[in-house]
């Protein structure tokens, strides 16, 4: 079978691999990053728009503070931000097409500019849509609903990574990458790697990987666990 390491952190990692199982693969778990919640404090609940680029936006917000905003109509980034946010109890939740770049220019379309916007976002992100907000002239309130920090492993908590060879790679973010490139190094795990081909949701998470992974990325053609299964049809199980 094929195996596939599967880098997302929890909760969203055991979904992943049983996922995999399903339709073929053999899924090895090994997260490079942790969420953490946050202890996020809000003064006011009067907002005209709330927006959302993660899921983890969601999944780590307060209840009380979930319950809060739930009334305030809500624009997000795709379809899995747009699960969690009704999950967390939302009701009003617009879908983006899938990326920030795109989720902008549903903002300047059709947000006024003197409308009060809530990013619910993490502690560690991309600037983009912040700037894009301030563009506009938009009040935004920024609102830092978790934080991503690094999980490392001893050299003998991967030794089983040895067994067999790993055949491909998932990278969902340029913290998981780094923690790849750091792995790649170890002269005990790293012939496991030999072959691997790495699957990043962007070119920016391709970033962090090492050059000798160079020739073996795939970018997925858009940012979502969707894509990246799609591209492991390129290693069929075996």
């Amino acid at each position: 079978m094929t195996r596939v390491l599967v880098t997302r952190p929890e909760p969203g990692a055991t979904r992943t691999v049983e996922r995999l199982k399903k339709i073929g693969y053999e899924p090895v778990k090994l997260p490079l990053t942790r969420i953490c919640g946050l202890d996020p404090r809000l003064r006011t609940a009067q907002f005209d728009f709330i927006i959302a680029t993660s899921a983890q936006a969601f999944l780590c917000l307060p209840n009380d503070l979930a319950a809060r905003l739930a009334n305030v109509p809500t624009l997000v980034v795709g379809a899995a931000t747009a699960a969690a946010a009704k999950d967390a109890g939302f009701i009003a939740v617009d879908v983006g097409s899938g990326d920030v770049e795109a989720l902008i220019l549903q903002i300047k379309g059709r947000l006024n500019p003197k409308a009060e916007v809530l990013y619910l976002c993490g502690r560690i992100r991309r600037p983009d849509l912040e700037r894009a907000l301030s563009l506009q002239g938009m009040k935004a309130t920024v609102l830092e609903v978790y934080d991503t920090t690094p999980v490392s492993y001893s050299t003998d908590k991967l030794e089983f990574l040895i067994t067999a060879p790993i055949d491909a790679v998932l990278l969902t973010s340029l913290s998981s990458a780094h923690a790849m490139a750091q792995i790649l190094m170890l002269p005990e795990v790293n012939q496991a790697f030999d072959k691997s081909m790495y699957i990043c949701l962007s070119e920016r998470i391709c970033g962090g990987l090492t050059p000798s992974a160079g020739a073996r990325i795939i970018v997925c053609p858009t940012p979502d666990e969707d894509a990246m299964i799609e591209q492991l049809i390129f290693l069929a199980p075996r």
